[in-house]
């Protein structure tokens, strides 16, 4: 729907942006763009309803253009994939605050996303007051052409708030599986781990079916957790 590249101070409020029926049609990506904020809208589509990126692979890599200084407050899905973070971030991602965002019915609920051949790095997001699928922070393995970086990408500082999860991923044709509702992964490279995050108040709410672990963790350092729990 609304893909941006190269720019700044770019304001899109009171939208309802929809592509259900559109094969990988996100709503909202800053590419590669700073000072940026999108609150009071409404999404529905068959891919990220967000996404923020910097660039695919070589691309990213040689610019080296970041996009920062993002702001999203204020949105809601009816569907949609998620409020993403990458994949295509290999430019960097940095100073992004979410705040006051209603995205339980969606299948990723809020997920920072990287392939480890990508490089780049995403870094000092908040995300607060705030329900979801899931929360998520992870590697993915697609879209890995073109030639690779010279170092995985780099996740770290991360700090989420008041934050209420289903635990359940919803697909665009209504079908709903539980998952880990909070899912933290970093590279299998020591100094590539996920570093430096934070849990405060996060609750999970009951599910019916026998869901999966609460939590999946694999190469996170650094990371504080305060008043996480199921109700």
């Amino acid at each position: 729907n609304i893909h941006f590249i190269y720019s700044s101070n770019i304001t899109t409020y009171n939208c309802l942006i929809k592509s259900r029926g559109v094969w990988n049609g996100d709503g909202w990506d800053p590419d590669s763009s700073e000072d940026c904020t999108i609150f009071d809208c409404d999404f529905d589509t068959r891919d990220d309803m967000i996404s923020i990126k910097s660039g695919k692979n070589p691309e990213g890599n040689v610019i080296n253009r970041p996009s920062k200084n993002i702001k999203v407050f204020d949105c809601r899905c009816e569907h949609g994939h998620g409020l993403a973070i990458g994949s295509e971030m290999s430019g960097g991602v940095e100073n992004v605050r979410i705040w006051d965002c209603q995205m339980e019915n969606s299948r990723c609920g809020m997920e920072i996303k990287g392939v480890k051949e990508r490089g780049g790095y995403v870094k000092n997001v908040h995300v607060y007051d705030s329900a979801f699928s899931i929360l998520a922070i992870r590697s993915v393995d697609y879209n890995t052409d073109g030639e690779s970086a010279n170092h995985p990408p780099k996740f770290e500082d991360y700090y989420f708030e008041n934050i209420s999860l289903t635990g359940v991923c919803l697909k665009h044709t209504g079908e709903t599986w539980d998952e880990s509702a909070i899912i933290l992964e970093g590279f299998d490279e020591e100094e590539y781990y996920l570093k430096n995050v934070t849990l405060k108040n996060i609750t999970v709410q009951h599910r019916e079916r026998t869901p999966k672990q609460n939590i999946s963790l694999f190469a996170v350092q650094g990371l504080n957790i305060e008043n996480v729990c199921c109700k």
